[in-house]
């Protein structure tokens, strides 16, 4: 069996994912709703995974988000920081823009685009490449919805392939 790469979006509507030679696998970040199951769920599959490394978005919180978000936002970082280090030899934290410019991603703005505009360009962009590159991925809710940390998480992963250059 080959390496395997995690990539992790650790936001409130974040994911984990799992990427190797049996295919793509995905958790989503602890909630309220999914606290125990999500990470149960994590701790399973990363207790399986033999050679690994993972890659956590380095992100942080962000001013105007609610004390709840940032609580929230806070209990998810530290929960998947602890469970990467205790799990894998080798954890990294990837900017966003460098994980981006590596798979080719790029963002084209038309003028006079607001921030919201702007965001939810970046997430329909992340998910048309992770689509391309993973076709029978599932990014997308029951009811349509874009999993955008999914998305993130899988090009985390991805990036993650492609700067070890190992196969899986």
């Amino acid at each position: 069996m080959g390496r395997s790469y995690v990539g992790i979006d650790p936001g409130t509507q974040g994911a984990f994912c799992f990427l190797d030679s049996n295919g793509v696998h995905f958790c989503d970040t602890p909630s309220n709703k999914n606290l125990h199951a999500s990470m149960r769920q994590a701790y399973k599959w990363f207790s399986e995974m033999s050679s690994f490394c993972v890659g956590i978005e380095d992100v942080h919180s962000m001013g105007g988000m609610s004390a709840k978000s940032n609580f929230q936002f806070g209990r998810n970082l530290g929960f998947v920081e602890t469970l990467a280090h205790l799990s894998s030899p080798t954890v990294e934290y990837v900017q966003p823009k460098v994980w981006q410019k590596a798979c080719g991603i790029e963002f084209i703005y038309s003028k006079g685009m607001s921030p919201a505009q702007k965001s939810v360009l970046r997430k329909q962009t992340v998910a048309a490449t992770a689509q391309l590159i993973y076709p029978d991925v599932e990014l997308y809710g029951a009811r349509g919805g874009l999993k955008d940390g999914r998305a993130d998480a899988l090009m985390i992963a991805h990036f993650l392939r492609l700067k070890y250059g190992r196969p899986i």
